[in-house]
């Protein structure tokens, strides 16, 4: 039950218009768009499972780092920093 309301306060707060152009045409708001998508179609169950399989990793390997996806690695890292679960 807490974490369902803290899931849904994160995916109130992402990309929502703030009036502030910096905000509403940057970057950063087409990350909240993407991660609230991803959000929208995850369930807390598949949430858990997504990241019970996900750790910190550095690849160093061309091979490696061609299969890691910089837009995953962001939106998990956005997503967690929303949760309050890192630092941001």
């Amino acid at each position: 039950m807490f974490f369902q309301k803290e899931l849904n306060r994160v995916k109130s707060s992402l990309a929502v218009p703030t009036g502030d152009p910096s905000h509403d045409s940057s970057e950063t708001f087409k990350k909240e768009k993407a991660l609230l998508d991803w959000l929208k179609g995850m369930s807390v169950a598949k949430l858990f499972d997504w990241f019970d399989a996900i750790q910190e990793t550095t690849v160093n390997t061309n091979i490696g780092k061609a299969r890691w996806k910089t837009e995953t690695i962001e939106r998990d890292r956005l997503f967690l920093t929303k949760l309050g679960v890192l630092g941001g």
